[in-house]
């Protein structure tokens, strides 16, 4: 536990470390996320699948429509809505505090059935070496990633059987915490370089 309290303390020394910009930026970006997350969770509702691969442009995991197209839901409608480049403010300052390194693997950009991000390279940014080997990472996370999914379908299904709204407003509250964390969890498992 004083592990966990300490890096929360270190967590809250770099926040108020931060220029008020700098701030709005990590609030627009959460908020971006919550926006993710709470489309996500519409989708998975309306029988939507979630895929075990993400968007070669902004690392979003991808759904597929009951009609089989592939659809990036932060590419195509959260940012299209948002002008002001919210993950741009965000990359500055993960850029001043992180002392990231970034790197292109080839091997890594993907294409959709409708070829949109075909020639989008994908960006891995890491704080050095892992001392866990990526094959392990991969199938951990893969495993974890899994265990959400039917999280999700379970969850659906109890949602589906919901009588009153107190219920299905904590049944959809579930899917979507579901649904950003397997995003989470599968943004961690790409690998690095």
């Amino acid at each position: 536990m004083k592990r966990s309290s300490m890096s929360i303390m270190n967590e809250l020394d770099v926040l108020r470390d931060l220029s008020e910009e700098e701030k709005q930026a990590i609030a627009a970006q959460q908020k971006r996320s919550d926006k993710i997350s709470s489309l996500m969770g519409e989708y998975l509702l309306k029988g939507w699948r979630m895929l075990d691969e993400s968007c070669p442009k902004c690392g979003t995991i991808l759904f597929m429509q009951k009609s089989g197209k592939r659809y990036c839901v932060a590419c195509s409608e959260v940012d299209a809505d948002d002008q002001d480049s919210v993950s741009e403010k965000a990359a500055k300052v993960v850029k001043l505090h992180s002392p990231l390194r970034t790197s292109v693997e080839p091997s890594s950009v993907r294409s959709t059935a409708a070829g949109d991000y075909a020639a989008i390279p994908v960006t891995f940014k890491t704080r050095g070496p892992l001392p866990v080997e990526k094959s392990s990472i991969s199938s951990q996370s893969s495993t974890i990633v899994n265990n959400l999914r039917e999280k999700l379908v379970w969850c659906m299904s109890c949602l589906e059987e919901s009588k009153s709204a107190e219920e299905i407003g904590q049944w959809a509250e579930a899917i979507r915490c579901l649904a950003e964390a397997a995003d989470a969890v599968h943004r961690c498992s790409v690998p690095l370089v």
